[in-house]
């Protein structure tokens, strides 16, 4: 490898770490279920049969309830 292909990959990796800095001070907004546990105190089976109704009651909001692959994806404006 030449010097200035090893200064690139340098300053790649001082990015990325920046970006993953910046990334760990942004706020959570979005939440899944295990979260929730740890959040409420409620139990994942309480959660569960609670998101039967809150499915319902925001299916046409996906900003603020959508599923990311096989997990919920709840807003926090929609948990208390």
């Amino acid at each position: 490898m030449n010097h200035c292909h090893l200064d690139q990959l340098l300053r790649m990796k001082n990015y990325e770490d920046l970006i993953n800095e910046a990334n760990n001070y942004r706020a959570k907004i979005y939440y899944n279920l295990t979260e929730l546990q740890e959040k409420t105190g409620l139990c994942i089976r309480a959660l569960k049969y609670r998101m039967k109704e809150v499915k319902q009651k925001y299916q046409n909001i996906p900003m603020l309830l959508h599923k990311k692959r096989h997990a919920w994806c709840i807003h926090e404006s929609i948990i208390y």
